[in-house]
C-alpha cells in the first residue's frame, strides 16, 4: 500500500512566524472505559501525550509548547517530559472543568508576545509533521484554520429511540485538531464566550461565533482520536503505516 505524505519543510529556511502550541491533556476520558486517562494510555510503549508533544517539537516553526493537564496530574506530565527528554515545552498548567475552560487557561499561560497558536488534543498521537506545517502555512493568510474530514457514513437525527430525520452528509464534516489561530483572535473569542456564556468544545466554533472567517483544510484519516479502548489498536496500526511511509520516502 502506498500513501502519499504531505511535503515537509525539511531544510527550507525558517522565515515564518513561530507558532506556539497548546496540548490539551486535561480530559476525564469518561468514554474510554479504563482507569488510565486516555492521554496517558501507551501506544508502542509510550503515552499518547508524549507522542503528541514530540510531533510538534519536531517542527521548526513551532515555538513554545504548553501542556494543559488534568488537575492533579501536572506532576506526572512533567515527569514524562523529563523522562522522554521532550523539547520546547515551556510549561505544564492545570486545566479546568470543561475543555473550553482548559483552553482558556492554556491561552493565559502563553507569552504575551505570542502571535499564532495551535490547539491540539493529546489523544491524537498520530498527527504528522507535514500536517502541522500545513496549519502554520495557512495561518500566514487567515486568522483561523480548522482541518476537517467529509462524513462518510449515513447520518441521522434521533428522537427518543427513533429516527427523526436523515441528515445530508454532503454538508457535514468531522472536525480534527490541531486547529490554528492568530493568538489575539482566539483569545478574543474565548473572552467573548466567557462574557456571553457561549459554550463549545470546539475552538473554531468560538472564533466563528465572533464573526471571523474560519478556513477549512483537508484533515488526515490517520489523525485518529483515542476515545474508546479499541481506538488504541487503530492508532498503533496507523503509526506503523506512517513509519513505513517515511521509510519508503527516504
Amino acid at each position: 500500500m502506498h500513501c502519499r505524505r504531505r511535503e515537509s519543510a525539511g531544510d527550507r529556511p525558517d522565515t515564518m512566524t513561530k507558532t506556539d502550541v497548546l496540548i490539551m491533556a486535561a480530559g476525564s476520558g469518561s468514554r474510554f472505559g479504563d482507569d488510565t486517562l486516555k492521554q496517558f494510555v501507551e501506544l508502542h510503549g509510550r503515552p499518547s501525550v508524549v507522542w503528541s508533544v514530540e510531533r510538534f517539537a519536531a517542527v521548526d516553526n513551532v515555538g513554545s509548547i504548553i501542556v494543559v493537564a488534568r488537575p492533579g496530574s501536572e506532576g506526572e506530565v512533567k515527569r514524562l517530559i523529563e523522562d522522554h527528554r521532550l523539547k520546547k515545552v515551556g510549561d505544564v498548567v492545570a486545566g479546568g472543568e470543561t475543555r473550553q475552560q482548559s483552553v482558556w487557561l492554556g491561552l493565559q499561560a502563553l507569552d504575551a508576545s505570542s502571535e499564532q497558536v495551535m490547539i491540539h488534543d493529546a489523544a491524537r498521537p498520530c498527527v504528522t509533521t507535514g500536517f502541522i506545517e500545513a496549519i502554520t502555512k495557512a495561518l500566514a493568510e487567515v486568522p483561523a484554520v480548522v482541518p476537517v474530514l467529509p462524513a462518510t457514513d449515513t447520518l441521522i437525527r434521533t428522537e427518543i429511540g427513533e429516527v427523526e430525520a436523515i441528515v445530508d452528509r454532503a454538508r457535514i464534516a468531522q472536525v480534527q485538531t490541531p486547529q490554528g489561530f492568530h493568538t489575539r483572535v482566539v483569545r478574543r473569542a474565548h473572552e467573548r464566550a466567557l462574557t456571553t456564556g457561549f459554550e463549545s468544545s470546539d475552538d473554531g466554533s468560538l472564533v466563528h461565533a465572533l464573526g471571523e472567517k474560519v478556513r477549512i483544510i483537508p484533515g488526515e484519516r490517520t489523525n485518529v482520536k483515542i476515545t474508546y479502548c479499541e481506538d488504541v489498536l487503530v492508532a498503533e496500526s496507523f503509526m506503523e503505516l506512517l513509519r513505513q511511509v517515511v521509510k519508503d520516502g527516504d
